[in-house]
């Protein structure tokens, strides 16, 4: 698994640059994603993959200990469709 902490140091090799610089980059990448998504609008990174947010609507589900019926409240999620680039190397395509 490759948390934050890897992927820094990872970054930080391939690009000969401190990992103090790196992190700092990663958490403005993810900040601008994050406030992007709360906004409403899509982040699309070409090759890579797009996010979004899809809509959940209210439903009727059901306790799965007692049966009873419950309701759902609608929400919001997040979203990543992968690109066709990272859907290539992950396959084994590229």
């Amino acid at each position: 698994m490759v948390n934050k902490k890897e992927l820094v140091a990872r970054v930080s090799g391939e690009l000969d640059v401190g990992p103090g610089n790196v992190g700092d980059v990663l958490d403005a990448t993810l900040q601008v994603i994050t406030d992007a998504l709360a906004d409403g609008e899509r982040v699309q990174l070409v090759g890579f993959g797009t996010f979004r947010v899809a809509s959940s609507p209210a439903r009727m589900g059901r306790n799965p200990s007692t049966g009873e019926p419950i309701e759902v409240k609608a929400r919001n999620r997040a979203v990543f469709k992968a690109g066709s680039k990272l859907q290539g190397a992950v396959a084994g395509d590229g």
